[in-house]
């Protein structure tokens, strides 16, 4: 059959499958291919997606390692068989991967190689992103999370009573706040199935993936799915679900940014996936007499699902967080604790690598984000923002971080070269008078003060200054000279030459005039700039 239809020939070797029959044929050219028959109530429209996905993939990725679809010499993508009943099936050939199964190989449970799945994942979702198939919606299966809730009459069947009353937990959790919270992310067509079942491992190199397989549960979800899918396969000496997670999500983000509202619901989705696997197989196992289990062994979902309950949302999504390099916003319900902890950690680690911190308060300001004309403590304090050199637009105003991401992801270099939007940029000269017709790009405040320090000098042919007192113009050594904060504690030999200082303007005349030698003796105090 397989030869009549596709001019395949060789040896045949039985492979296990869920749902359809599979075999492995080593064919005669040296290439092998697997051949694939669907059972008689597989919808066609399933095995349609899957062999378009497939398609699209390697189109999109060429690189990526999954199987290829075989075209009939019919040139068809799967044709139709009968069997001895008159039933139909549907019949399909792919390519071969090359590899070792990933949960079969020891080794191969190192954070590193969750990394690498995280990232090939990634590049799946990534490739899929503009993939739609009309059955996408309707591949109805167990372990689509989108569907979780249709699980909750099996839920008697779990024979432990606090693994159930766990379960029903995480279920309620799902229905009130997991669920409608994945609605709001970005759903496409995904594997949804990447577990350490379906990911083939280098047998010289564990670490390094070489292939996912088995796109029977592929549908329509978060992308968060595919995460969660890929962490699955706790090792039974994991004892830390939360770093599998950040090792897996990571590599994911690094192929294919995520965004943050779908990293704050990575800990959820897990402990969903994880509570779905739990009532799947006990109920399996209360149902079925062949006494075959279905998952050779299924200890490690629950026993992963206590675990990362005890470890709390606040403290995943934190190390989430942290793993994407996403800003920790503050405490989250009873994680103080650790902020605390974090706090002291940070700043001794500041003043260890960057020296004491100058500020004007009793504690110095922990700052996790800012938007518009408000800067939040990771305490969730916010703080009006009147000191900072703040532009009128405010702090992490869209379209200026937009442009930023989208200009640094296509080019980020300097105007040694021809740069398109060098030049868009110095047009803004135009709205300038007309012998300011030149721009140049510095990037800090010292820079520019310096380079404008050095055009009056070349122009003037002198080199002094006249300076606000406790005026700070910038750290480079000329604009040092230019900030008497530096040096006005200092001996009057110790100043800088031809430099003179004006008392700031004293609008109210609650001030008496101070005179230089009194300047010199104050202390430093902060000053903005």
């Amino acid at each position: 059959m397989v030869a009549s239809r596709y001019g395949i020939e060789g040896a045949y070797k039985h492979l296990a499958s869920e749902r359809d029959l599979s075999w492995r044929i080593g064919g005669t050219d040296g290439h092998d291919v697997v051949v694939k028959i669907s059972n008689v109530s597989e919808p066609e429209g399933v095995v349609d997606m899957q062999v378009k996905a497939l398609t699209h993939i390697s189109e999109r990725d060429p690189a990526l390692p999954v199987p290829r679809v075989v075209p009939s010499l019919a040139g068809a993508a799967y044709e139709w068989i009968e069997d001895e009943s008159g039933s139909r099936h549907m019949i399909r050939v792919l390519t071969f991967l090359s590899g070792e199964v990933m949960e079969r190989i020891e080794e191969a449970f190192s954070a590193r190689t969750r990394f690498h799945i995280g990232a090939m994942v990634g590049r799946l979702a990534y490739a899929l992103r503009d993939f739609f198939h009309p059955y996408a919606g309707n591949n109805v299966h167990l372990w689509d999370t989108s569907r979780a809730l249709a699980l909750r009459p099996q839920m008697a069947k779990i024979s432990d009573v606090s693994v159930r009353q766990l379960c029903e937990e995480i279920f309620d959790r799902a229905e009130c706040f997991t669920l409608p919270q994945l609605l709001k992310t970005r759903r496409q067509v995904v594997h949804q199935d990447s577990h350490g079942g379906n990911i083939l491992v280098d047998p010289g190199d564990s670490t390094s993936p070489v292939g996912i397989i088995d796109f029977g549960d592929m549908g329509f979800n978060s992308v968060v799915a595919d995460i969660v899918a890929a962490s699955e396969t706790f090792s039974k000496f994991d004892d830390d679900p939360i770093a599998y997670l950040c090792d897996v999500t990571s590599g994911f983000d690094s192929t294919y940014p995520l965004e943050e509202n779908e990293i704050d619901l990575i800990y959820d989705a897990m402990l969903l996936r994880l509570a779905m696997a739990t009532v799947i197989v006990e109920a399996r196992e209360a149902t079925d007499e062949s006494g075959i289990p279905h998952i050779e062994d299924a200890s490690h979902y629950p026993r992963m699902m206590e675990l990362l309950s005890r470890q709390g949302r606040a403290q995943a999504v934190r190390r989430l967080r942290q793993a994407c390099r996403f800003p920790v916003y503050g405490a989250m319900g009873n994680d103080r604790e650790h902020l605390a902890h974090d706090y002291d950690l940070l700043r001794h680690e500041r003043e260890a690598h960057l020296g004491p911190i100058w500020h004007f308060y009793k504690k110095p300001l922990h700052i996790t984000r800012a938007d518009g004309a408000w800067m939040y403590a990771a305490d969730g304090t916010a703080y009006l923002d009147v000191y900072n050199n703040v532009p009128q637009i405010g702090h992490c105003h869209p379209h200026v971080a937009k442009a930023i991401y989208r200009q640094a992801s296509a080019l980020n270099t300097n105007t040694r070269y021809m740069c398109d939007v060098a030049v868009e940029s110095a047009r803004l000269t135009a709205d300038l008078p007309d012998h300011l017709d030149t721009c140049i790009f510095v990037n800090s405040g010292s820079e520019a003060n310096d380079l404008a320090m050095q055009i009056a000098m070349s122009l003037s042919a002198h080199d002094g200054g006249l300076i606000i007192d406790q005026a700070y113009h910038g750290c480079t050594e000329l604009t040092t000279a230019l900030s008497n904060e530096s040096w006005r504690h200092l001996p009057a030999d110790q100043n800088p030459e031809r430099i003179e200082t004006l008392m700031a303007p004293d609008c109210t005349g609650a001030l008496t005039p101070t005179t230089r030698k009194q300047q010199r003796n104050m202390q430093p105090t902060p000053t903005g700039r």
